[in-house]
């Protein structure tokens, strides 16, 4: 089974235009030649949104694995589905989400100011 982590709070951003612009970030973020994992709605893939999202991507020399075989809740084989892709699902809510994140910056902000990292 394959692991994953995220390297950092992830950007929640929403609107016009900002489809066009996720290469972009993904390079910024991720270096050339990312493989990035999209989790969809499904009517985002009939809306042809993923589809679009995959042409942007490859443009800019990314790769794309989907998952969108989420129908309501997850179910037992939706979570089997996701993690042979590498995904840990987790039940939570948005209080407890935020303050995973809250408890995991207090953790680690420390740790990363003394190394003297930069974000670039």
């Amino acid at each position: 089974m394959q692991s994953f982590s995220l390297a950092s709070v992830p950007e929640i951003a929403f609107g016009n235009g900002l489809l066009s612009d996720l290469p972009k970030r993904v390079t910024a973020f991720a270096g050339k030649g990312a493989t990035v994992m999209l989790v969809a709605d499904p009517a985002m893939t009939a809306s042809g949104v993923v589809a679009r999202l995959k042409t942007l991507l490859a443009e800019a020399g990314h790769a794309m694995s989907l998952y969108d075989a989420f129908k309501g809740e997850p179910k037992a084989g939706d979570v089997d589905k996701a993690t042979a892709l590498g995904m840990e699902m987790v039940q939570s809510t948005p209080a407890s989400s935020k303050k995973f994140y809250e408890e995991q910056i207090a953790k680690w902000a420390p740790i990363v100011k003394a190394s003297g990292a930069k974000v670039e």
